[in-house]
């Protein structure tokens, strides 16, 4: 009964947005047609790249499902797009990046979200900023705070302003 509710509830927010007299899309025709237009729009689970090494990477995939994620991790999605994840060492390792992310924004329209795993681009502030620029989540903590990490000096310093004690 509560499904049937829900499901009910999702199609009249669905009429509501595709309202042929608000003109916002008149291609939904019928009631079925718009019925149908938000269930597959609902069902379809968040896709997310797992990077780094493969063994780790399952590991972080069979969570992401358990959160009912739709993973895939950095090689598979290389050998389907023919783009390569570059290593953080390369001369044009940013540009590359963009690159392979960018392939993966295309692929999922936007809507995806990129786990850094245990790869080398999880201590890099980078990473944070091209998922950014193409409108991708990533699950890391903040830009501030990775680079914070990278730099250890940086950090005690950080630690002995907010008081925290350290053994350095």
């Amino acid at each position: 009964m509560r499904h049937q509710k829900l499901e009910t509830v999702q199609w009249e927010h669905a009429q509501a947005r595709h309202n042929p007299r608000l003109g916002t899309n008149p291609s939904l025709k019928s009631e079925d047609h718009a019925r149908r237009a938000c269930r597959n729009s609902l069902a379809r689970p968040i896709r997310a790249l797992v990077l780094g090494n493969a063994c780790v990477a399952t590991r972080i995939a069979d969570g992401l499902i358990a959160e009912g994620l739709e993973p895939e991790l950095e090689g598979a999605f290389a050998a389907r797009s023919g783009v390569e994840l570059p290593l953080s060492t390369d001369l044009d390792a940013y540009e590359n990046l963009r690159r392979f992310l960018g392939e993966y924004q295309k692929q999922t329209m936007g809507n995806g979200l990129v786990h850094p795993g245990v790869s080398a681009w999880a201590d890099r502030s980078e990473l944070s900023g091209v998922c950014q620029e193409l409108g991708l989540e990533l699950v890391s903590p903040a830009a501030r705070i990775v680079s914070l990490f990278g730099n250890k000096l940086n950090l005690l310093l950080e630690a002995e302003k907010a008081k925290i004690p350290h053994l350095v």
